[in-house]
């Protein structure tokens, strides 16, 4: 695969999800900080519910986009089937009129 196509890829995958991992982690920490200790214990439990569904969607989403660019690269490696196709349709065209 031509390295353009694996930046673009990139660009878009950083697009679809432009909050990562890391931002997350800076949002909880700075929620942790600005509430009382009771009302973060009482949330806790959510946040983790809430974070393991992340770590699922970014899991399911990385093998989406594995497999996506392993197709796509096949199919760029793949032999132009427009002549295989073009002499099929002549041969059927010429067998329908004999």
């Amino acid at each position: 695969m031509a390295e353009s196509t694996k930046g673009v890829f990139v660009l878009l995958s950083w697009l679809v999800s432009p909050i990562g991992p890391r931002y997350w982690l800076i949002l909880r920490v700075d929620f942790k900080k600005n509430v009382s200790p009771d009302v973060f214990k009482a949330v806790a439990p959510l946040l983790k519910k809430y974070q393991v569904e992340v770590d699922a969607l970014t899991n399911r989403s990385k093998s989406a986009e594995g497999a996506f660019l392993d197709i796509f690269q096949k199919l760029q490696e793949a032999p132009d089937p427009s002549t295989l196709l073009g002499n099929a349709l002549v041969r059927f065209v010429y067998e329908q009129c004999v």
